[in-house]
């Protein structure tokens, strides 16, 4: 879950060590990025493809199955947006 995993690396202050792997060609400073930026960050990171809305719909309660199902139909919209609404 994306959301949850963003809260417990906020909560115990370990986003060094996770954007150290990740986000380490990006140069971004995640401690000083807003909520919605960094579930953004971290679907990105954990997606096949880049785009990140599969992450995004398993966070949200949606099955690997139907989430694999939804994700073409969805993902149009772009990860920004349907962050908006979801979170």
């Amino acid at each position: 879950m994306l959301a949850d995993g963003v809260r417990e690396l906020d909560e115990l202050g370990l986003w060094e060590s996770w954007s150290s792997g990740v986000g380490a060609g990006r140069e971004v400073e995640m401690a000083g990025l807003g909520f919605g930026r960094k579930v953004y960050y971290m679907g990105k990171a954990k997606s096949r493809h880049g785009r990140g809305v599969v992450p995004l719909l398993e966070s949200v309660g949606v099955r690997l199955s139907s989430a694999k199902l939804i994700a073409p139909y969805v993902s149009a919209a772009g990860l920004p947006v349907l962050i908006d609404r979801c979170i």
